[in-house]
C-alpha cells in the first residue's frame, strides 16, 4: 500500500471516514470524554465524543445505543464506534468487508490486504476512493463483536450480537508495507479504552 498525500488531502479523507462510519445514527450528540465509554491513553491532537441512537437499521430489530470516538493526530486518524442492541435487537454477523463495502462514502474498494487478527479484533486493509472528493485513501477497519446469540436471536444468515466494536484507521504517513501498517494499527489498540464484551 504506497499513497502519498498531503495533510490537507488526508484531514479532507479522515472527514469523510467519521461521516461514515456510522452512518446509521439517527443523530449523534458530542458529550464530554471524560468518564466516556470510549477512551484513548496515547498522544493526540484532537479528540471527540459522542452518542446516540440507532433503530430498526443495519439488522436491528429494535434500537441500540452508540458510543463513538475520534481521535486526531499528525500521524493518523481513528474512529471507533461502539453500538449495543437494546431488548431483542441483535446486529448480525457481518465481515469487515461487508462492513467496508456498505460504507456510502467509500468507493473503488480495493487492494484488500490479507486478514489478520490483533488483541481479539478482525483487521482488514484496503484502498478506496472518498465519494466526497473523490481522494484516495488507504484504511484498515478492526471489528469485535461481543458473544453470538442463538435461540430466538437467530437469523438466516447465521448469529446475531448484542454487541459490535468497529473502527477505522487511517495513517497519515506514507505506509509501504502491510506489516508496517498493521504494527502501526497495533500501537493504536492497544492505547483504546473499550467496553468489556
Amino acid at each position: 500500500m504506497r499513497v502519498h498525500r498531503c495533510t490537507a488531502i488526508v484531514l479532507g479523507i479522515m472527514l469523510a471516514v467519521a461521516r461514515v462510519a456510522c452512518a446509521e445514527a439517527d443523530s449523534l450528540a458530542s458529550v464530554s470524554c471524560d468518564g466516556f465509554a470510549l477512551g484513548y491513553s496515547g498522544p493526540s491532537d484532537k479528540k471527540s465524543c459522542s452518542t446516540g441512537e440507532i433503530s430498526g437499521k443495519a439488522g436491528l430489530a429494535t434500537t441500540a445505543t452508540v458510543s463513538q470516538i475520534e481521535i486526531s493526530s499528525r500521524d493518523f486518524y481513528l474512529v471507533v464506534t461502539y453500538r449495543e442492541a437494546k431488548f431483542r435487537a441483535y446486529f448480525p454477523d457481518r465481515s469487515p468487508q461487508e462492513e467496508v463495502n456498505s460504507n456510502p462514502g467509500l468507493t473503488a474498494i480495493s487492494n484488500w490486504q490479507p486478514k489478520a487478527s490483533i488483541r481479539g479484533f478482525e483487521v482488514a486493509l484496503f484502498d478506496a476512493v472518498a465519494t466526497h472528493n473523490n481522494a484516495i485513501v488507504s484504511c484498515a477497519i478492526f471489528m469485535g463483536h461481543g458473544r453470538s446469540l442463538g435461540g430466538p436471536y437467530e437469523y438466516p444468515g447465521g448469529p446475531g450480537y448484542k454487541t459490535l466494536l468497529t473502527g477505522y484507521y487511517c495513517p497519515a504517513s506514507i505506509m509501504v508495507q502491510a506489516d508496517a501498517f498493521v504494527n502501526s494499527l497495533e500501537n493504536v489498540i492497544v492505547k483504546l479504552q473499550l467496553p468489556s464484551q
